[in-house]
C-alpha cells in the first residue's frame, strides 16, 4: 500500500477531524513533502480533501466513504464467502473505464472472477457508445465471467441476470440506510429511483462464431450512490439522480454495494431459472402502459409498450395498430400526461 492510500486511512479514521500533515509525517514515517504530494495525488484522483488553514487536511463530502479493496473483500466475505473466494479484485480511485481495464486482461487471459472497481471513470462508456458520467462518489465495477459452454443466444440472459442483481444490491444498501423505495427498470438496463436513473448495466462479450458459444463476458454497472458534488452536465439535470439522499452516508456505503452486486450477480447466475428471471424483470419495469420514442440511427418512432415477453422482449404498440417484439435498441420515455 502506498503513502497516499495510507494516507487516505488515516483521513478517513479520522472523518470530521482535519490532521496535520506534520502528524501524518510522523504516523507514516515520512516527510512533509511527501504527504503534501500524496494529498496532490488523491486530490487528482478524485478526492476532496480540503486543506483547513492551521489545523491540517480534512476528507469530505462522499469521499469519506472510500472504496478500498481491503473493505470490499471484507464485506464480501460477510455477504457471501463463497464468491469472496472466486474473485480476483482490482481496486482503484480513478480510471479511463472498468470495462476497457478489466477487457485487456480478459485478452490477455485472466482468469473468470476478476474484478476492477474504482469511484471515479474518465471516459466510462454505456450502451450504444454513449459516454456514461462517472463522477467521484459513484461505484463502477466490472466482472469477468467465462461461462462453460453458453450459446451466443443465451447471451442477453446474463444480462438480464445482471441488471437484477443490480437492483437487489440496490436494494440491500438501501435497507441498509433504512430507505424504502421502488427499484425499477427502464428495458433494457437503466435503473431508476422514481423519475431518476441511479444506476446503468453494460454487458460486453467476445463470441466464437465458430461453434457460437460465448468466449467471456464483462458485466459492468455503475452505481449513483451518492448525488455528486459540482454542477451536472446540463442533458443529465432532470435524470441523474442518486441512491441516498444529501447528507445522508451510511458506513462502508460503496465497500458494500460493490461486494453485495457481486454476490447478488453469482446468486443469479447459480440460480438462474430462465421463466423466473423473466417474470422477475418484467415486474421491476417502470414501462408498462407507457408512451416511447423509439431511437434509431436515422429515425424516432412514437408507440406504447404493451408487456414485456418471457424472452424479456418489449412488447409495442406503433400509433397506426401494427406490433413489434424488440430484443434490443434505444427508447426514451415521454412525460406522462
Amino acid at each position: 500500500m502506498d503513502s497516499s492510500q495510507q494516507i487516505l486511512q488515516l483521513l478517513q479514521a479520522h472523518a470530521g477531524t482535519p490532521l496535520s500533515g506534520n502528524y501524518i509525517g510522523q504516523k507514516l514515517q515520512i516527510s512533509r513533502t511527501a504527504v503534501w504530494k500524496a494529498i496532490r495525488k488523491l486530490q487528482k484522483n478524485g478526492f476532496t480533501i480540503k486543506a483547513c488553514a492551521r489545523e491540517g487536511y480534512l476528507l469530505s463530502g462522499n469521499c469519506a466513504d472510500m472504496l478500498t479493496k481491503d473493505g470490499m473483500l471484507a464485506c464480501l466475505a460477510h455477504i457471501n464467502p463463497e464468491a469472496a473466494s472466486k474473485i480476483k479484485l482490482f481496486v482503484h480511485g480513478t480510471v479511463s473505464s472498468t470495462q476497457d481495464l478489466l477487457a485487456q486482461q480478459a485478452q490477455e487471459g485472466a482468469s473468470a472472477g476478476t474484478c476492477v472497481a474504482a469511484t471515479q471513470q474518465l471516459s466510462g462508456r454505456g450502451r450504444r457508445g454513449h459516454q456514461f458520467f462517472s463522477p467521484p462518489g459513484g461505484v463502477y465495477i466490472s466482472l469477468l465471467l467465462r461461462p462453460p459452454a453458453l450459446k451466443i443466444s443465451m447471451a442477453r440472459w446474463v444480462s438480464v441476470s445482471a441488471t437484477l442483481a443490480a437492483c437487489e444490491a440496490i436494494e440491500d444498501v438501501l435497507q441498509l440506510a433504512n430507505l424504502d423505495m421502488p427499484v425499477k427498470i427502464k428495458w433494457l438496463n437503466d435503473i431508476f429511483i422514481g423519475n431518476k436513473k441511479v444506476c446503468g448495466v453494460l454487458s460486453e462479450a467476445r463470441c466464437n462464431l465458430d461453434n457460437e458459444l460465448i468466449d467471456y463476458v464483462i458485466l459492468g454497472a455503475g452505481f449513483n450512490l451518492y448525488p455528486p458534488e459540482g454542477e451536472l452536465p446540463e442533458h443529465l439535470r432532470d435524470l441523474m439522480g442518486a441512491l441516498l439522499p444529501p447528507k445522508q452516508q451510511i458506513n462502508e456505503g460503496k465497500n458494500y454495494l460493490a461486494a453485495a452486486f457481486v454476490s447478488r450477480v453469482f446468486s443469479q447466475l447459480n440460480h438462474f431459472d430462465r421463466r423466473m428471471a423473466a417474470e422477475q424483470f418484467r415486474n421491476r419495469s417502470n414501462l408498462l402502459g407507457r408512451s416511447v420514442t423509439l431511437i434509431s440511427e436515422n429515425s424516432r418512432c412514437k408507440a406504447q409498450v404493451i408487456d414485456i415477453d418471457e424472452d424479456c422482449r418489449l412488447q409495442v404498440r406503433f400509433n397506426d395498430g401494427t406490433r413489434a417484439a424488440l430484443s434490443g435498441g434505444e427508447i426514451s420515455l415521454q412525460p406522462d400526461p
